[in-house]
């Protein structure tokens, strides 16, 4: 063979690629081997999150066709409450001004909106709340499983649906849920921030916070908890460089993004001179005497059926620093910062505990997975026993306990058969025959003043927009005085007067010289203005 110039006689030499070729073949695998891994990463994704949507589905259900509140007059008093507010602001009435109210609006406006596109109809104001309590879960399983496992959030799956009062806040027309779900929203953007950093994350933590904040003040907190979190994070691990973009820039987008979606809104639905109606009350009852005697009031009281979970998630917390899971420090100053918070103030309402036990069920989430991790690698390899074998077993043990101490208890809640349609209120109950005799002179009423503003939504009677929120606290702290309502009454002269909750000597004086009792149950006293007759059909 002779080699000339480069090529071998004899034998055909193989072709080079010239630098184009070299340049469309290398873009070429990277587009491929691009698509493949979005195809993998897509299906990936998919499969993570099909069981999540799955879970969501099944609670959905389950609550709608096995949990009886379609057919419950009432599962909390301040049931009432927003619904009557979310009626008069329907009817034209303005928060604030008109209606007094002692929470931010977001809740009061998205029942107005159900009720404008359905009618006032309380089933649907409990499912929309039913459906925010599916994305609360959504959000809750997407970060367990982001931060620390599949394994992980199945057992949180369990642990919050066990969690005291969580099954019938999920249907109850308040703001515990609500404020949860916005909550957790804002804290599975940024931590999506932190797995992949790109700003529009930081916006949409930042709106959710802000959302969760116009539902319910409380929930503030964890603003500070999210800027130092991003503080840490662009100063320590420096995810964003020096030479391009200051380290201190997500935390000023997260900032004025949070600062634009809450301030805004706040002035434009509350107004700067209504401020004082969301704080003035509580900071009140937090003195009053009346609230600090009595244990039932206290935070002890309410987390006493929660405490294998919180100590649970104590175990979290020692899983994550032995883990470095440090996002999960995001959960550890929630549950720690809520509960310092939570721990002198009075008083301290059922559904408040939510605000502690839903951090604790993640962190208990985090210690069950590990615990049944590091004890199934023990047991298939077994040797000498430590102190974290034993922390192990004691995870996966109160688990356990957790699953047998409160599943009868919520099990016992459910209907053993499902409700395929939407009975209405029990007929023969006691409330039910109130509403019956109130529905007798509805026809002739013009107004109504009651201390169970629920009445007044199902028998769709105007009420007294100063008398909206008629609660303990408004009363006890002064914002409300038995003089106030007797007011309202002689000067609006109301045809139906109910009260239930409350106790008025002078009031009730009043009623028996210019009313009749028509009605007398359980407590409940009606009255109808004198000359008032029924009719025919009620």
């Amino acid at each position: 063979m002779f080699h000339i110039c480069g090529f071998q006689l004899g034998k055909r030499a193989p072709l080079q690629p010239t630098h184009f070729q070299r340049k469309n073949i290398k873009t070429s695998i990277q587009r491929h081997m691009t698509h493949t891994t979005f195809k993998n990463n897509l299906r990936g994704r998919l499969k993570n999150e099909t069981w999540i949507l799955g879970v969501c589905v099944f609670y959905f259900a389950s609550m709608f066709l096995f949990f009886p509140f379609r057919t419950a007059f009432w599962l909390d008093h301040d049931e009432g409450i927003e619904l009557s507010k979310a009626m008069l602001l329907l009817r034209g009435d303005h928060l604030y001004t008109s209606i007094w109210d002692d929470q931010p609006p977001v809740l009061t406006y998205l029942l107005a909106g159900v009720f404008r596109i359905f009618g006032l109809r309380i089933n649907m104001a409990r499912t929309l709340v039913l459906f925010l309590a599916c994305g609360l879960i959504w959000a809750y399983l997407q970060y367990l499983r982001i931060v620390w496992g599949s394994w992980h959030a199945a057992g949180g799956a369990l642990v919050l649906f066990l969690l005291p009062r969580f099954t019938d806040l999920s249907v109850s027309v308040m703001n515990a849920i609500p404020v949860l779900t916005f909550a957790l929203f804002s804290l599975l953007a940024i931590t999506y921030w932190h797995k992949q950093p790109k700003y529009r994350w930081l916006v949409l933590s930042a709106g959710f916070l802000a959302l969760s904040v116009l539902t319910k003040l409380f929930t503030a907190f964890l603003a500070v908890i999210f800027l130092v979190g991003l503080l840490v994070e662009g100063y320590t691990h420096q995810r964003i460089s020096f030479k391009q973009r200051a380290w201190w820039r997500p935390v000023l987008i997260w900032g004025a993004s949070f600062s634009l979606f809450l301030g805004a809104p706040a002035l434009l639905l509350i107004g700067a001179g209504n401020f004082k109606q969301l704080y003035a009350g509580n900071l009140v009852a937090n003195s009053l005497e009346v609230y600090r005697s009595d244990p039932v009031y206290t935070l002890v009281w309410q987390l006493r059926q929660a405490q294998p979970v919180l100590l649970l998630g104590l175990l979290g917390i020692l899983y994550t620093l032995l883990g470095k899971r440090w996002l999960s420090l995001y959960i550890v100053a929630w549950m720690a910062i809520a509960y310092l918070l939570l721990f002198r103030h009075v008083p301290a309402w059922s559904h408040q505990q939510l605000l502690i036990t839903i951090p604790a069920a993640i962190l208990a989430a985090a210690a069950f997975g590990e615990g049944l991790k590091g004890s199934n690698a023990w047991l298939h390899q077994p040797k000498q026993v430590t102190w974290r074998h034993l922390i192990h077993l004691l995870s996966v043990g109160l688990f356990l306990y957790i699953l047998l101490m409160r599943g009868p208890a919520t099990l016992s809640t459910f209907t053993p058969h499902p409700t395929f349609q939407n009975p209405g209120i029990t007929t023969t109950s006691a409330e039910a025959q109130s509403l019956k005799e109130i529905r007798r002179y509805a026809s002739e009423t013009h107004l109504f003043v009651t201390d169970l503003p629920i009445y007044a939504f199902y028998a769709d009677l105007p009420i007294p927009p100063d008398l909206a929120v008629f609660s303990s606290k408004r009363l006890e702290t002064g914002e409300l005085t038995e003089a106030e309502v007797m007011t309202i009454i002689q000067q609006g002269q109301p045809e139906l007067v109910l009260f239930g909750r409350f106790d008025f000597p002078a009031i009730r004086t009043y009623l028996r010289k210019h009313y009749r009792l028509v009605n007398e149950r359980e407590g409940q006293y009606l009255y109808v203005l004198k000359g008032l007759t029924p009719s025919k059909t009620p």
